[in-house]
């Protein structure tokens, strides 16, 4: 198997500085999914800049993901939806959205929070924190997951980069902003 790359912008990006630094990001490797991080955007901007980056997203053939906007994510015709709320808000994404869109689920930390989300019908789950140091238990829980289960896994750990990363077994790993 090999891991492809599931990547998250940085924060606060003006569009045209998003897609210059997804052009780059493109020339170094395949990116399978782009979650477009909403940080303190207000709910209008995150709109307009998701609306802007979809075609560009769409040009590489890279699925756009978007975080915790599920109901926008239809709007616009975005691939899908990252939830890393509570499993309320992850069947809602589900209903609204499947089983034409992809929708993830994240904020995992036990074994417990990875079957009940990852058995809820989400495509992925994403474990690790965006921008932090995985823990020795989250790679453990991502390994674990990752060869006990179908639902693909996402590996997310601050010390990956491109050239060199730890998958801990996963489909996916995720790389932020600044690991290109």
């Amino acid at each position: 198997m090999q891991t492809q790359i599931f990547l998250i912008t940085p924060p606060n990006m003006a569009i045209n500085e998003l897609i210059l630094w997804l052009e780059k990001t493109q020339e170094k490797t395949d990116i399978s999914a782009i979650l477009l991080s909403k940080n303190d955007l207000k709910e209008e901007e995150y709109k307009e800049l998701a609306k802007a980056f979809l075609p560009k997203c769409q040009k590489f053939q890279t699925a756009l993901l978007l975080d915790n906007e599920p109901q926008l994510a239809k709007e616009i015709g975005a691939d899908g939806v990252h939830i890393s709320g509570d499993i309320g808000m992850l069947k809602d994404g589900i209903k609204l959205l499947k089983p034409d869109m992809i929708v993830g689920a994240g904020n995992i930390f036990s074994k417990d929070d990875a079957m009940i989300k990852g058995e809820s019908g989400v495509d992925y789950v994403f474990f690790g924190e965006i921008g932090k140091v995985s823990s020795e238990q989250t790679h453990e829980l991502a390994s674990w997951w990752a060869k006990t289960f179908e639902v693909p896994a996402v590996y997310c750990d601050a010390n990956n980069k491109v050239q060199n990363f730890d998958n801990a077994n996963c489909e996916f790993v995720a790389l932020s902003d600044d690991k290109f």
